[in-house]
């Protein structure tokens, strides 16, 4: 399951959503979606990737401070 793969690779990845994991060392920042500042649902960026990843309300707190 996820949370088996969450704990064992607990040093390398970080839950960011109730079914999405993400490689610390990927994570290049945190922003919001929305077109309007301040608006819409907050996303991981990932190196490599265009698409943003939805960050969850719970995991705001810690992908933040991994974005940092």
């Amino acid at each position: 399951s996820l949370t088996q793969l969450e704990q064992e690779f607990q040093d390398r990845f970080v839950r960011v959503h109730r079914n999405c994991l993400v490689a610390r060392a990927a994570i290049r920042g945190f922003e919001r979606a929305g077109a309007e500042a301040g608006e819409g649902p907050w996303q991981v960026v990932l190196a490599g990737l265009e698409e943003r990843i939805p960050v969850s309300r719970r995991q705001q707190h810690v992908v933040r401070e991994l974005a940092r």
